[in-house]
């Protein structure tokens, strides 16, 4: 298994598209946590960045929140960004490389990432990238634990199998985060952020090869 080209692979399949085409596009649909500090901030800003913007249903969320927004999404995948553009009838979607955020120059009131980040092997430069393109905010979740960082993808990945049909296989790097790390990161690039946190225990989905429970 070989990082994005793997990531690639699992969300042009065909129960992906499906997954993502009709779910996840209602600020309902989205967990707690992610609902925490994204739905206020929605409310208060003009244009936003979605980074892993899957079949465009965060353009469905941002605009529920407040109509005015100018979103734009950047996807790894041309087949869920082609699905994207269904939604709407301007360019508010862009295919990336999953490495180089590609937007120069330009600044984003908020950029986000739900979901994705803990797939990255490279999510330390993601989250740079975003604090550069951003005005005002960037949102986006972890893995974290206690325990020791998981970073290898040939021992610890998730598989992406959307339907009981799904046959493919495909599976995608599961970033698993020492949490004390993750702070040490956070405050050594971004002492001069306003950094605040929210999350919750939970179990590791039944889908992942990881050894912490």
């Amino acid at each position: 298994m070989s990082g994005i080209n793997s990531k690639v692979s699992a969300y042009n399949v065909g129960s992906s598209r499906n997954y993502y085409s009709n779910h996840r596009r209602k600020l309902n649909d989205l967990y707690k946590s992610e609902r925490y500090f994204l739905e206020p901030a929605l409310k208060k800003i003009s244009s936003v960045l979605d980074v892993g913007c899957a079949a465009g249903g965060g353009l469905l969320f941002c605009k529920e929140a407040n109509n005015q927004i100018e979103y734009t999404g950047i996807d790894v995948s041309s087949k869920l960004i082609n699905d994207a553009k269904k939604y709407v009838a301007n360019d508010s979607f862009y295919l990336y490389n999953g490495k180089i955020i590609p937007f120069k120059g330009k600044k984003f009131d908020l950029i986000f990432s739900l979901g994705v980040l803990h797939q990255i092997l490279d999510y330390k430069d993601i989250i740079k990238q975003m604090v550069a393109y951003a005005k005002e905010y960037i949102i986006f979740d972890l893995r974290l634990t206690k325990q020791k960082t998981l970073c290898d993808p040939n021992k610890y990945y998730q598989y992406l199998q959307f339907s009981k049909e799904d046959s493919s296989n495909v599976s995608v790097p599961y970033i698993v985060i020492n949490q004390n790390e993750c702070i040490s990161f956070l405050r050594n690039n971004f002492s001069d952020c306003k950094i605040d946190a929210y999350g919750y225990y939970s179990k590791p989905s039944s889908s992942t090869n990881i050894p912490y429970t």
